[in-house]
């Protein structure tokens, strides 16, 4: 309630002066309290999805990702849709495929195994249709090739690493 240039707050009387300087003090209050909640972004991994390191508060990314949470996958210049596996049918229709696991061989030759649909199946048919297969490029920007299945109908979501002893173990899913 304002008279004569004053207020009236729970039957306090204030000048508006006062009142001005007590805003003021409570928005630079606001103010700091924001600005420590923002320069502090993370205290553990977890922090920063697991895709990148927590130091000192902030997100250090794996050069796979970025953002202030590494939240953002840092795809390469130059990267575009076609540069993933793209296999064709016998009619030249595009084969569904979910995916894909790459490493590169000592060779310089790139690796891809991924879950590829059958039958002429859509992603949505994955459950029932969806197999393993391997495709090879001279870059991890493509072109990919199919060379082979690696398992038939059920495998989904292969994942490959290279062994201590040099050779390749995939884990993946099997029905």
């Amino acid at each position: 309630l304002k008279l004569n240039s004053c207020f009236v707050a729970e039957g306090i009387w204030m000048s508006e002066q006062i009142l001005t300087m007590a805003a003021y003090l409570l928005n630079l209050l606001l103010l700091a309290s924001t600005t420590v909640a923002f320069s502090q972004t993370c205290a553990s991994k977890r922090d920063c999805n697991y895709n990148g390191n927590c130091l000192s508060g902030s997100c250090v990314c794996f050069p796979a990702f970025k953002g202030e949470k590494c939240q953002v996958m840092n795809f390469a210049q130059g990267a575009s849709r076609k540069a993933g596996l793209a296999s064709l049918d016998s009619e030249g229709l595009q084969i569904s495929s979910w995916g894909g696991s790459v490493l590169q061989h000592e060779d310089g030759t790139w690796h891809m195994w991924a879950s590829e649909m059958t039958n002429g199946t859509g992603i949505k048919s994955w459950i029932t249709n969806s197999q393993v297969v391997h495709a090879t490029a001279p870059s991890p920007l493509g072109p990919w090739k199919r060379q082979e299945v690696v398992w038939p109908v059920f495998a989904h979501e292969p994942t490959v690493a290279r062994a201590p002893t040099g050779e390749y173990v995939m884990f993946f899913t099997a029905g």
